[in-house]
């Protein structure tokens, strides 16, 4: 008795397509676990960013640099004005475990922490500040939430901020890339 070929074909190819279908999935799923890289020189667009504390106001530039790595990212912000010398704000530097940093000075305790949307394209870093004063404590906070657009040339923050000196304040603040 013959084998039938027609059969083994069949198979055959249900299993090649089988192969490249799982191959798919699992460079999409790759691809979707890979985080957003934030790095870089970003220039703050005053035109499409909404209300907050100091750019709007600034009549120079503002330059936000960020160097991001697998395990951490930090924020340096230069204000640059034609008139006078640069300003450079100190770094901040966050862990982008997830988990929380405390640290605690005369003043109070300072947690922040990151958190990746499911598909790690935008992150959430949180800052709550814990000040005491005349035995009193009051919160301030800071959530910002950072995503990419544009083919990765334009950066928006979402900032919500509530403490008890300007209660619940949102901002946008929009970055070109540099």
């Amino acid at each position: 008795m013959k084998p039938n070929l027609l059969l083994k074909h069949k198979h055959g190819a249900i299993i090649h397509a089988a192969f490249a279908l799982l191959f798919l999935l699992t460079t999409m799923t790759l691809k979707a676990q890979t985080p957003a890289d934030f790095s870089g020189k970003w220039e703050f667009d005053k035109s499409r960013s909404g209300p907050d504390v100091a750019e709007p106001n600034y009549d120079g530039t503002v330059i936000l640099e960020i160097a991001q790595s697998a395990t951490n990212i930090s924020f340096v912000e230069i204000y640059i004005h034609p008139d006078r010398s640069d300003w450079k704000t100190s770094a901040e530097l966050y862990n982008l475990d997830g988990k929380e940093q405390v640290r605690k000075d005369n003043s109070g305790t300072n947690r922040r922490s990151t958190r990746w949307a499911r598909d790690k394209k935008v992150l959430t870093i949180t800052n709550l500040d814990t000040q005491t004063e005349d035995g009193v404590s009051q919160d301030f906070s800071v959530v910002d939430s950072l995503a990419l657009s544009d083919a990765g040339q334009t950066l928006t923050i979402d900032r919500y901020r509530k403490n008890p000196v300007t209660g619940e304040t949102r901002a946008k603040k929009v970055y070109r890339k540099k």
